[in-house]
């Protein structure tokens, strides 16, 4: 057992070393090698070295449930739609190299294969900044303003839909 002198010595040496971490803490932007001289970096940690993201996004940092799992399955729908059409890509290849015997000339396969290649390049990043992103923000920051631009921009491609159907209808392609 402890007696008073020796938890009186401890509480001494405690006291003592206290002060020496704070004068040691004051000190330490006082010298240029201090590691405490670097800026502070506030918001997300960025990538090392160079693969900074475009856009920022954290859907986990939400702090309504109901709006997180929202902006999740917006998110995931997003991903669904990049893997549909990069295999709309890849079954267009295929059918265009491998089944050569349909009524198709080669000229209409390249286009085909090409219409196939430039909707995935394009769609892909359009569909990220005209229906996911204004979404995400809308769950992130809630308001009036920011709901009505995504009902806006959700139906865009509902009306891109009817209009290519309409298309291709029209021409009977």
């Amino acid at each position: 057992m402890m007696d008073e002198d020796s938890i009186r010595r401890k509480a001494e040496e405690l006291a003592r070393r206290e002060a020496e971490l704070e004068a040691r803490e004051r000190n330490m932007g006082a010298d240029g090698n201090s590691a405490t001289t670097a800026p502070v970096q506030q918001g997300p940690k960025k990538n090392f070295p160079i693969c900074y993201p475009l856009v920022y996004h954290n859907p986990f940092s939400i702090s309504d449930r109901h709006r997180k799992l929202s902006a999740l399955v917006s998110f995931g729908a997003w991903v669904a739609f990049m893997v549909v059409l990069v295999l709309n890509l890849g079954v267009a290849l295929v059918s265009a190299i491998l089944y050569p015997q349909t009524s198709m000339t080669p000229i209409e396969r390249v286009q085909y294969v090409l219409f196939a290649f430039i909707y995935c390049v394009v769609a892909i990043p359009v569909h990220l900044i005209l229906v996911y992103w204004p979404y995400y923000q809308c769950m992130d920051k809630a308001g009036v303003l920011r709901f009505i631009i995504v009902f806006i921009t959700g139906i865009m491609p509902v009306l891109f839909w009817f209009v290519k159907d309409f298309i291709f209808v029209a021409y009977d392609y």
